[in-house]
């Protein structure tokens, strides 16, 4: 994966010139960083969501709780729809369900190879979709359930925040494209709680520049900006 993210701005400019809307103009800039278009077309969007809506359905046959989180999660709360100019589709499930996760994934094989297989993190490749691009369509972050003296919290590896599981056990619903999937919060109130703690106050507006997160760093260097902060 080839990634340049030396555009400067003269050049960010024609390019939203060019394009006339913002989010037409994110979708060039990403593409245009890459060897490879990135961003998904509608079309990609319908056969994304034909083979979520199939694996929903076997993750819910084998209990394995699963939310959509980090982008993904903020577009949803944003428009109902996966961000214009995103490349991926991010998920999260429990740690006590990844080995059975992995399993049912490779039970069928028709819909998606597993690229990366790390401790808290899994990255599936869509057999559906036809894209040039080299990249993994669904990133799957693993989070632990972990205990100490202020509580219970989930967390994953050394870049995913900790988040109280007190709110978790019950986790609300939200329409992204033509899917209901589950937030990872229990109701939209606090959906705005954990977006603002994860983007920023500004998270409903776009970014400066989609190559950069809410702190001017590139995304490709820092995932998101995501800091694992103290739990003692």
């Amino acid at each position: 994966m080839k990634l340049n993210i030396d555009l400067d701005s003269n050049r960010i400019f024609e390019i939203i010139k060019r394009e006339k809307t913002l989010e037409k103009a994110y979708v060039a800039i990403m593409d245009s960083c890459f060897v490879e278009k990135v961003c998904f077309t509608e079309e990609d969007k319908l056969k994304l969501s034909n083979t979520i809506s199939k694996l929903k359905e076997k993750l819910e046959d084998a209990n394995i709780k699963f939310w959509i989180d980090w982008g993904t999660f903020l577009g949803a709360y944003r428009s109902n729809q996966i961000i214009a100019w995103d490349k991926d589709i991010d998920l999260g499930i429990l740690s006590k369900d990844k080995n059975k996760f992995i399993e049912l994934i490779k039970r069928n094989p028709e819909f998606f190879t597993i690229e990366k297989n790390e401790e808290h993190y899994v990255s599936l490749k869509s057999k559906l979709l036809k894209r040039k691009w080299t990249g993994a369509e669904i990133d799957i972050n693993i989070w632990d359930k972990l205990e100490n003296g202020s509580g219970t919290f989930l967390i994953g590896g050394d870049c995913l925040e900790p988040r109280s599981y007190s709110h978790f056990e019950k986790l609300n619903n939200i329409m992204l494209e033509d899917l209901d999937l589950l937030l990872p919060c229990p109701s939209l109130s606090s959906a705005e709680t954990l977006l603002e703690d994860m983007y920023g106050k500004n998270f409903m507006l776009p970014p400066g520049n989609p190559l950069l997160d809410s702190k001017g760093q590139p995304w490709s260097e820092n995932q998101g900006g995501r800091l694992n902060k103290n739990l003692t």
